[in-house]
């Protein structure tokens, strides 16, 4: 396997091609400092086997930060605990790089207190806060605290530096036409924007020795009108070769969303969710690797190790990054080979890594499908002393965690699934179309049950009667939340099915027609994408002042896009007040109705959950939990965590 074999960065030899990229994890100290718990979760992945961690952006300066957490390389007094942290690191057998970052128009004010920075007095986007045009002295400083970022760097160990000089960040904003209007030797041309980064490139090259290996990420092309595109990028890839760059990793985004309409072609995320192909960047990799001659990286979506085999294989890079498939599963690389079928595959949800909103949080990232992400530490899967008999009710994720750990750690678990097979709601969120990933979560825990040795009913209802029959110790509860249902006048007589009948095939879908699907959010969205790949023109109907109101903002960006482009319209602030004659009648805000005649009616107003079982269940034993969308609808990574949670300590 290509993906295994070792490769050079220069004068650095990495004993395999997988790379863990830098990704935010608001892991650090309150002052920028590194934490024990920052080490630990570096140290987990280094375990797992991969070559190379590049360490999460680091501030060369405090006005250049990003998040409040942020990792902070501007004074001597952060190298003893980045020592600490790349001696865990090599320890445990990879190599690690320092990501060195300004943050320039992007650096928030809540964070900095203070006026960003960039090469010109251009916002982010219109309406966001201008920025102050750098002089050519600020510009000279910010140099000078990228190269003494890497002579701290070096003084702490690490075995290498990289540039960021992608996503729209401030050596980004230099090297791209829309947001560099200079006029004078930092603006104008390819190669004058290119200054700045080519002068700390050299700066680090002169102070660290021509050995000291330099990454540099940097832009393949920012999907965004005006701004750096493929055959430029070519340009730069070439002068950072030329400047004696040790390795490109080319990425791709200008690094905010809100910078162009959902319509512009082509627009690609900085962290791109599983409506984006995999390696969706790769191509940008390819190219510029046909013009250097140092190693390229590929990066963007990569959480297979098929599709990362396939990269190196075909020659569009010579290594690549893996970052939220390390987030997923720690031993991603030692399962490249061989344990492929226990690898926990990042689904691309966001929900925890991203959408967390990790700017603004000082609690950290977490997983969805990893709950121990940021606990690396914590004692977990430790055996009971006292093995007791436990039922666990519901066979979606949260179920199927919860009774594959309480049998690794030595209970007789019994998992009742009143369906015909395991998956719960990751059956119907697998459905619309790009979502088939999700599956790959109930594979993995489907073997991880298979091995624990968790007895498995199918199609057997766990009701009071049920548990009254088995006795056991302990009940756990995670059996999911029912659809909501409309309460309004004429519902009855209408014609209605729940999104979960139409996702799941409950419902059989006939010729296509025109259907209304009652409600924005998640699945309703996913629903009116399902029909209308089916040929359906749909409409979507929604309350609130917009779609997607229960997911982060990525996320509802690129469904708002996929509905655009499939035809389907949205209609916002409309509340269904009625059915008449079987149509729904929606009242607008300025009190008109609005009428909706369609062949199919689709209902996804949300779920509600219900408790009665548990407290009949509770009666009869009293340990008794229940867990995730059972105790209140919400996401899988609740229902992840608490089922983790709670099967520490039964």
């Amino acid at each position: 396997m290509r993906l295994l074999t070792p490769i050079s960065v220069g004068k650095l030899t990495l004993k395999n091609r997988i790379v863990m990229p830098a990704m935010a994890t608001n892991f650090g100290n309150v002052d920028g400092s590194v934490s024990d718990r920052l080490i630990d979760y570096y140290v987990a992945r280094a375990d797992g086997g991969l070559g190379l961690i590049i360490i999460e952006f680091t501030a060369v300066s405090f006005e250049g930060r990003f998040t409040q957490n942020q990792l902070r390389v501007d004074s001597d007094r952060f190298i003893p605990g980045f020592a600490k942290l790349v001696d865990a690191v090599h320890k445990a057998g990879a190599r690690i790089v320092l990501q060195l970052h300004h943050s320039g128009r992007r650096s928030p004010r809540n964070v900095t207190m203070t006026q960003a920075i960039a090469p010109s007095a251009i916002p982010v986007f219109p309406g966001a806060p201008v920025p102050c045009e750098m002089t050519i002295d600020e510009i000279a400083y910010v140099r000078d605290a990228f190269i003494q970022g890497a002579v701290r760097a070096k003084k702490a160990g690490f075995d290498g530096v990289e540039i960021h000089a992608t996503h729209g960040y401030l050596l980004a904003q230099f090297l791209s036409p829309m947001a560099n209007a200079r006029t004078d030797d930092y603006g104008g041309t390819p190669e004058k924007r290119a200054r700045l980064p080519l002068e700390i490139l050299r700066g680090i090259k002169e102070v660290n020795g021509r050995d000291f290996p330099v990454i540099v990420k940097m832009t393949g092309d920012e999907y965004t009108p005006g701004g750096i595109e493929i055959e430029e990028a070519l340009l730069h890839a070439a002068l950072f070769e030329q400047e004696g760059a040790d390795a490109l990793c080319v990425s791709g985004s200008a690094g905010s969303m809100m910078a162009v309409s959902p319509k512009a072609p082509g627009i690609r995320s900085t962290s791109p969710p599983v409506y984006i192909e995999r390696a969706c960047y790769a191509h940008l990799a390819a190219r510029v690797k046909k013009h250097v001659f140092i190693p390229v990286m590929a990066i963007g979506r990569i959480n297979d190790p098929d599709v990362a085999e396939s990269l190196l294989a075909e020659g569009k890079a010579d290594f690549v990054a893996v970052g939220r498939g390390h987030i997923a599963d720690p031993a991603f690389a030692a399962k490249c080979s061989g344990k492929r079928e226990s690898l926990c595959f990042c689904i691309g949800c966001l929900q925890g890594c991203i959408e967390k909103s990790v700017q603004w949080s000082n609690t950290g990232i977490t997983c969805a499908v990893n709950p121990k992400v940021g606990r690396e530490k914590e004692a977990t899967g430790i055996r009971s002393t006292a093995s007791k008999k436990v039922a666990v009710i519901g066979g979606g994720p949260a179920g199927m965690q919860a009774a594959a750990i309480l049998a690794e750690r030595g209970h007789q678990v019994t998992l009742f699934e009143r369906a015909e097979r395991l998956g719960g709601n990751i059956l119907v969120a697998s459905e619309p179309p790009g979502k088939g990933e999700t599956l790959n979560l109930i594979r993995y825990l489907s073997q991880r049950l298979e091995k624990s040795g968790a007895e498995i009913c199918l199609k057997t209802v766990a009701d009071a009667h049920r548990i009254r029959k088995e006795k056991p110790d302990a009940v756990v509860i995670c059996r999911g939340a029912s659809p909501r249902r409309l309460n309004v006048p004429g519902v009855e007589s209408a014609k209605i099915v729940t999104a979960e009948e139409i996702l799941t095939g409950k419902t059989a879908i006939k010729k296509p027609g025109r259907a209304v699907v009652l409600g924005g959010g998640l699945v309703g969205c996913e629903t009116a994408l399902f029909l209308a790949a089916r040929g359906w023109k749909v409409t979507v109907v929604e309350m609130m002042e917009d779609i997607g109101m229960d997911v982060g903002p990525i996320i509802k960006f690129y469904l708002r896009r996929k509905l655009e482009e499939s035809g389907v319209e949205v209609r916002v602030r409309n509340y269904v007040g009625e059915f008449r004659d079987g149509n729904a009648v929606c009242r607008l805000q300025d009190g008109e109705d609005r009428t909706y005649d369609a062949d199919l009616a689709v209902l996804a107003v949300g779920y509600q959950a219900d408790i009665k079982l548990f407290e009949e269940i509770r009666a009869l034993v009293r340990d008794t939990y229940i867990v995730g969308d059972a105790l209140q609808p919400r996401r899988i990574l609740e229902a992840m965590r608490e089922s983790f949670d709670i099967a520490q300590v039964i």
